[in-house]
C-alpha cells in the first residue's frame, strides 16, 4: 500500500525547509547513519540549519506512522 508522505523537505543555502500540514517528531540523520538533529515541529515550515551534504529526514506522527524522505542541502 501506498502511503503519501505527509510532509515536504527542501534544501539550500545550508539549511533544510520542512513544510508540514501537522505536528511531527522530525529526526534528520547523515548517510552514515549519525542522528545529526531532532526536534518536534508543528504545522506550517520549519527552518533548520545544517551543513552542505545528503541527508535523510524521518518523520514521525502522532500515531508512530514514520515517513523517511531524502534531501540534498547546497
Amino acid at each position: 500500500m501506498n502511503r503519501e508522505i505527509p510532509f515536504s523537505a527542501f534544501g539550500q543555502d545550508n539549511q533544510v525547509q520542512i513544510k508540514t500540514e501537522a505536528g511531527f517528531s522530525i529526526r534528520i540523520y547523515d548517510l552514515q547513519g549519525q542522528l545529526i538533529v531532532q526536534q518536534q515541529v508543528n504545522s506550517g515550515i520549519t527552518t533548520i540549519q545544517i551543513a552542505q551534504g545528503m541527508y535523510l529526514i524521518q518523520a514521525v506522527d502522532r500515531n508512530k506512522n514514520t515517513f523517511t524522505e531524502k534531501v540534498i542541502v547546497r
